[in-house]
């Protein structure tokens, strides 16, 4: 979502943007995750850190977008790795559970996309120091969509640590 303003100068458009702001961030809540050059990506590893934590990631079917995302944001994001083959939620969790432990991170994040048919079965796993989540979210929109979408949900399951 953008929100712009025209006016005379830009901190006559700040003023005019602020209300309008903080009216949308009242009503979506959570689901605002930053604004102006913040990125996903970024906020997803100051949760991160703001936990005193490191993160690993392991990915089927992003083409590595995700792993290559985390490592141009800079923070506690000890590497990742791209699995070749489609890993089932199990073997997922165990990939996701010895990478992160090889690694000694306090996070680890595995996310894969099965391809079936016209839609696409996401399987996530997120491993921190509290607690294990293991899920499968649909896809049903455009297939060459799905890796994106993949990899936002996986990095807004980050985000909200």
């Amino acid at each position: 979502m953008r929100i712009t303003a025209k006016a005379d100068c830009a901190e006559s458009a700040d003023e005019l943007i602020k209300p309008v702001e903080k009216t949308i961030r009242d009503r979506l809540g959570n689901w605002v995750y930053g604004a102006d050059q913040e990125t996903l990506e970024g906020i997803a590893l100051k949760a991160v850190e703001r936990n005193g934590w490191t993160l690993t990631v392991l990915e089927a079917g992003l083409g590595g977008e995700l792993i290559r995302r985390l490592a141009a944001a800079q923070g506690p994001f000890l590497g990742g790795q791209v699995l070749t083959l489609l890993p089932t939620p199990a073997e997922l969790f165990s990939l996701t559970e010895e990478y992160r432990s090889a690694h000694n991170a306090d996070l680890g994040l595995g996310v894969a996309v099965h391809p079936d048919g016209e839609k696409q079965d996401v399987y996530f796993t997120l491993i921190t120091p509290d607690s294990t989540q293991q899920f499968m979210r649909p896809y049903g929109g455009p297939p060459e969509y799905a890796p994106t979408w993949a990899l936002n949900h996986g990095l807004d399951l980050i985000r909200k640590l």
